[in-house]
């Protein structure tokens, strides 16, 4: 019943993102029971963009494979 500004509104409500804690505005990634923004679903260690491509989960953090084997 309180009226809030568009920021205010998704920091309050809206999804935050496994990568970066900010609020989800628009399209995100769905995995290993967290969102993401699609930029931000990347391999922990090297930064690698999955962007459609596998990726594997250790510690519930997602790796490339060349990280995840290593």
């Amino acid at each position: 019943g309180k009226p809030y500004c568009e920021t205010d509104f998704y920091d309050v409500y809206a999804p935050k993102c496994a990568g970066c804690d900010k609020p989800i505005r628009s399209d995100a990634v769905n995995a290993m029971g967290m969102q993401w923004h699609p930029e931000h679903f990347a391999c922990t260690y090297c930064g690698k963009n999955f962007a459609g491509e596998p990726f594997y989960e250790f510690g519930g953090k997602p790796y490339c494979e060349a990280h995840y084997h290593q």
